[in-house]
């Protein structure tokens, strides 16, 4: 690794580092990160560390985080690379084992070692400029530097945790050094190369694939902003990315990102699409011609116009996913291998066209099956032999007994076949395979698979109970009757698979399924939250807030975050009684529905400064979903808070957003007032509309409430209304309807329509009623929120109850009969047939307003007395006839 080391200095101002920063990015020379890689590695020296001592890393990612680590390599030691989301008993046992000299950390995980039951070793921080600690950017030294050696170890890396507790790995430099020059040696890198590292330092894939082999393959390494998909996609333009060093988690997230957003415009258009991308990695693996960029020219450009290679590792990566990647026109390069062996074992090149396999063995390193463990003939465990295999667990000589075969080879722990061509293809994990009490051995994962296509399941973990297959199950749907929906997917899914698949039992929980940062199920842990879950003693029964304490080390990372904290608390205190957890979903466990989301947002927009996007908040679920969101947000300099909507309505609006607002100027104010009477003529001849109430219409602006029966709703109440009035008025439309392509968007345009959606931009929904009063305009708003599926009137939603709080002018509630009958949902055409139109008295709303009961209490109060009134219409219509 020295060698590597002391390369840098030749390499002048070639770039070594493209760190994105909020505006702009940081950029690190070659020679200039050999300069503070020398320089730190002396500074360690000095304070202590020897050859062979440990140092912890304990961060995030950042060029500090690699500086680092390579100091601590270059000065002799053992760089101990810990995950973030460690929990305190973890962290313990890990800084029990290995002893550290030193811990380098960051100041916003200070607080958290502090709660360790032990003293931590003596602490450095990564932070530069900070005073609230000591730095390792302030050390100083000359000491010489040591010689390295291959049989040197150069890292300890402790195991994720899947089936157990943390395993100490130390890999030597012979061990790094052998995966760089063999992957090198495949030319699957080129000198123009940049790679992404979207992934954490602290495992040995992305440590050894997207930090050391670009140092050795002499191209940069582009560390993203943050591990979100936003800043992903940044870095790839940006930076100019041509290869990403991935997981299957973050390929899937692609593809589900690309496929929903085209079938989201269009039905057809989604199929063609998936056609193409089928042909195309047809076509690619049959004659290697590769049209993808002619044919998605406009999608490379959006993602990363110079994307060329997708590498992946950590986790097996699903074939039909891989011939996606492929049919997209990237090429896809397969890892596999395990934290013991450096990692790399096989590595499945980009030609090969063998999704189903993980490759061959990389030159240097050989496989054979021990065949006594698999589930038939030919399937075995695999074991393997080579320089990059570790020599064995730190301070653990019992599992070193179980890790080698007595000629010295190492026990994976994977189930798989080889072929006669030498490709290796796995089945599962030996020590996960589920013994049924009929001796069927079952590997959970694919069970697992088979039963998470429901779109009932969101998350689903196989274990065994008493020799038989049971699940713990999280829903997609927290609703009451969500054990019900989830019985009968199972059942329909099990009609399909054989019977030894079947599960006897499920328990249902909220929270998340244990799992490590690469996503793999932690199965050690999910018989005791399957029992938990089963006698109802998870958090579901607990009133008060979740202590921090007892969280994951997953959220206590999450919460080191100052403006996830800070709504963290605002959250305990506002749901004290609720059962607070991370899991707590927003709408079922919290009753957060869209006027309680306006709450929500703007309390955190004035505690964090932060304001959300309404799409962002579209997608949000959990709190934690949230408090990640928060935490980005707040990291990426995201949008400052613009204030309430009711408030400053147009302050919270987009430049876009505003444009619905301004009145038509000469020329679209005649063709409107064309439209409008040309409205009026249809409607009134293919229709027999009766209008009553008229001369109920203020002189001043007001609101017009009208029940919503139908899509020929507001063109009948625009046919009612004199074309004076229509001038001034302006309309809610649904987006789904009124704005869901350009051709009804000028028409919307045209009848002076904004866009509103009550469940997926409510803060937007409220600004422009909000505008649109505060100008003294008429507005029609149609309180129900969306169409009535069975002609009965539907409860109000309390959206136009907040505005009328806030801008009480006087409300017409307006009553249309005979729309549903004519044109219900779901019909393209219109019957011919009566229609009537009541406009009623005008109500004053603060005569349904209280003094003493806040804002929400009020507008629901407001939207309940105008459903009274138009119930009331309905009835005295009815008596009449």
């Amino acid at each position: 690794m020295a060698d590597l080391i002391d390369a840098l200095e030749q390499q002048g101002r070639k770039t070594a580092i493209h760190a994105l920063r909020k505006q702009d990015a940081r950029q690190i020379s070659r020679a200039k990160l050999f300069e503070q890689i020398q320089s730190t590695a002396a500074a360690l020296r000095e304070a202590g560390v020897d050859k062979g001592d440990a140092v912890a890393l304990w961060a995030e990612n950042s060029p500090e985080w690699i500086i680092a680590c390579l100091a601590v390599i270059r000065a002799g030691g053992r760089v101990v690379p810990l995950d973030v989301q460690l929990d305190r008993k973890a962290m313990e046992r890990i800084l029990e084992n290995c002893e550290p000299r030193l811990m380098l950390t960051s100041q916003n995980l200070l607080e958290r070692l502090k709660e360790l039951s032990t003293e931590p070793p003596r602490t450095l921080l990564l932070d530069r400029n900070e005073e609230n600690g000591e730095s390792l950017w302030t050390l100083q030294g000359d000491a010489d530097l040591p010689n390295l050696t291959e049989d040197d170890e150069a890292t300890l890396f402790y195991t994720s945790g899947t089936t157990g507790p943390p395993k100490g790995v130390p890999l030597t430099h012979g061990n790094l050094i052998f995966q760089i020059k063999r992957i090198l040696r495949t030319n699957l890198t080129r000198e123009d190369d940049r790679v992404l590292l979207p992934l954490p330092l602290h495992h040995v894939y992305p440590f050894v694939i997207g930090m050391l082999l670009p140092l050795g393959a002499k191209i940069p390494i582009v560390l993203p902003l943050a591990m979100t998909g936003p800043q992903i996609l940044r870095a790839l333009k940006e930076a100019e990315v041509s290869v990403i060093c991935g997981v299957p988690r973050l390929y899937r997230a692609l593809h589900d990102a690309i496929t929903q957003r085209i079938s989201a415009k269009n039905e057809l258009l989604g199929r063609t699409f998936t056609r193409l991308v089928h042909f195309n990695s047809a076509t690619q693996l049959k004659t290697k011609w590769n049209p993808a960029n002619v044919l998605f020219y406009p999608l490379h450009q959006q993602i990363g116009p110079q994307l060329r290679l997708l590498a992946s590792g950590g986790s097996p990566l699903d074939p039909d996913l891989g011939r996606f990647l492929v049919g997209l026109g990237w090429q896809v390069a397969i890892g596999y291998g395990l934290t013991e062996t450096s990692p790399l074992l096989t590595l499945n090149p980009p030609d090969s066209g063998r999704f189903d396999s993980v490759g061959k063995a990389i030159v240097g390193v050989e496989l054979k099956l021990d065949l006594k463990q698999g589930e038939d003939e030919n399937q075995g465990e695999v074991l393997a032999i080579g320089p990059n295999v570790f020599r064995g667990y730190y301070k653990m000589p019992e599992k070193n007994e179980k890790a080698f075969t007595e000629e010295g080879w190492f026990r994976t722990g994977d189930l798989g076949t080889i072929d006669e061509q030498g490709f290796l293809c796995l089945s599962g994990r030996a020590s996960t395979l589920i013994v049924t009490e009929s001796g069927k051995n079952i590997n959970p994962e694919d069970v697992e698979e088979a039963y998470a296509k429901s779109s009932q399941i969101k998350e689903i973990g196989v274990l065994e109970e008493d020799g038989k297959l049971v699940a713990l199950v999280v829903a997609e749907d927290t609703e009451q009757d969500a054990k019900e929906k989830i019985e009968t997917a199972l059942q329909q899914i099990a009609d399909d698979l054989p019977s030894y698949w079947h599960l006897t039992d499920f328990a249902l929980t909220s929270r998340s399924l244990p799992r490590t940062r690469l996503g793999k199920i932690r199965r050690h842990l999910l018989a005791e939250e399957y029992h938990a879950a089963q006698g109802g003693k998870t958090d579901e029964a607990r009133k008060e807030p979740l202590p921090l304490e007892e969280m994951s080390g997953e959220d206590r990372a999450l919460l080191a975050n100052s403006a996830a904290r800070s709504t963290w608390d605002w959250f305990s205190h506002r749901y004290a009684d609720k059962g607070l957890t991370p899991d707590s979903r927003l709408q079922s466990d919290l009753g957060i529905d869209s006027l309680e989301w306006l709450t929500v947002t703007v309390e955190i927009g004035q505690r964090t400064g932060i304001e959300l996007d309404e799409e962002v908040i579209a997608e949000v679920k959990s709190v934690r979903d949230l408090l990640q969101i928060i935490a980005t947000e707040e990291q990426e300099g995201g949008a400052s808070f613009s204030g309430e909507p009711l408030e400053k309505p147009e302050e919270v609006l987009s430049d876009q957003q505003r444009r619905w607002l301004r009145p038509a100027g000469p020329l679209l104010g005649h063709v409107q007032s064309m439209a409008f009477a040309l409205n009026r003529l249809l409607t009134k001849a293919y229709f027999d509309v009766e209008i009553s109430g008229l001369d109920n219409l203020p002189d001043g602006h007001c609101v017009l409430a009208p029940n919503h029966l139908s899509s020929l709703d507001p063109l009948v109440i625009a046919a009612a209304l004199p074309q004076e009035v229509l001038k001034k008025t302006w309309w809610g439309g649904w987006t789904g309807i009124a704005f869901g392509n350009p051709l009804v968007r000028a028409i919307s345009r045209l009848g002076n329509a904004v866009p509103i959606d009550p469940k997926r931009a409510v803060i937007s929904s409220l600004a422009f009623g909000a505008a649109i009063l505060n100008k003294e305009r008429n507005l029609v708003w149609f309180p129900e929120g969306r169409r009535a599926r069975d002609g009965k009137l539907q409860r109000f939603k309390p959206g136009i109850g907040l505005i009328l709080t806030r801008y009480p002018a006087p409300v017409v509630p307006v009553l249309i009969d005979g729309t549903y009958e004519l044109l219900p949902s779901g019909k393209l055409w219109p019957r011919r047939g009566r229609i009537r139109i009541v406009f009623g008295e005008p109500c004053d709303p603060q005569q349904w307003r209280d003094a003493d009961k806040p804002p929400q209490d009020n507008a629901k109060g407001i939207a309940n007395a105008l459903q009274d009134e138009i119930a009331q219409m309905q009835q005295a219509h009815t008596d009449q006839n």
